[in-house]
């Protein structure tokens, strides 16, 4: 992208795609003391961590558009639609099992699709955040450890009693249900889907009437009903 460099007085420089006399007169910059390099292609002119670490949390979908395009915000950080405690989850196709580590972030690649229907384009769209759907399937695959991908069936029952409580109610629940089902064979997530619709069907099903209940019971183990007892002969 011709012209990212220099944007914004230096506060953040992106030489991917700049002109390669631009990038070799930021690499000089670099080398005299002038900037900092964060990653390939990245440089900011504040040496100071902390004012690092705010311009990355600042400009995180920018940056992480330019060096990871075609990655999908995904798993924990969709849940929250943004990083957190430090942490961001992106999916990528071919690029994956690594981590980039930025100043105040840590970026995983994991392997998964890309940019599927219904998820949503960040910044100027060469990054991606997971749609609702994708983000609940991908939050019930099992946690690896204490800061595992996913946040698991607790969060997920959490954001679908949300939607049950919103305007659409039960509607929005079927379609959730609708279009978790066509996702699920993309993202190789079958047996989430399972997950996803017990735990829906869990919430739609009304909770037993235990008056009733209690009556049913009496019926069956208090006195006999005279309409069933034999007449003396």
């Amino acid at each position: 992208m011709p012209g990212l460099a220099a944007e914004r007085q230096d506060e953040l420089i992106i030489t991917r795609g700049a002109p390669s006399a631009v990038a070799r007169s930021v690499q000089r910059r670099c080398v005299a003391g002038e900037l900092a390099r964060l990653a390939p292609g990245l440089y900011v002119s504040d040496r100071d961590s902390q004012a690092q670490a705010a311009l990355v949390r600042e400009h995180w979908v920018r940056i992480l558009g330019e060096l990871v395009p075609g990655a999908v915000v995904s798993y924990r950080s969709a849940y929250g639609a943004a990083p957190a405690e430090g942490v961001l989850i992106l999916s990528h196709p071919s690029r994956f099992n690594r981590t980039i580590r930025l100043p105040g972030l840590r970026v995983a690649l994991v392997k998964g699709p890309g940019a599927l229907p219904g998820d949503a384009p960040l910044g100027h769209g060469a990054l991606h955040l997971a749609s609702m759907q994708r983000m609940l399937l991908e939050n019930l695959t099992r946690p690896r450890g204490a800061d595992g991908r996913s946040r698991g069936e607790a969060a997920v029952r959490q954001r679908l009693e949300q939607i049950l409580a919103a305007g659409d109610g039960a509607l929005a629940l079927d379609r959730v249900r609708s279009v978790a089902r066509s996702l699920a064979a993309p993202l190789n997530m079958s047996r989430e889907l399972v997950r996803l619709e017990h735990l829906i069907d869990e919430l739609l099903s009304p909770p037993e009437d235990s008056g009733s209940a209690d009556a049913a019971a009496g019926t069956g183990a208090g006195e006999a009903d005279p309409d069933c007892v034999a007449p003396r002969a």
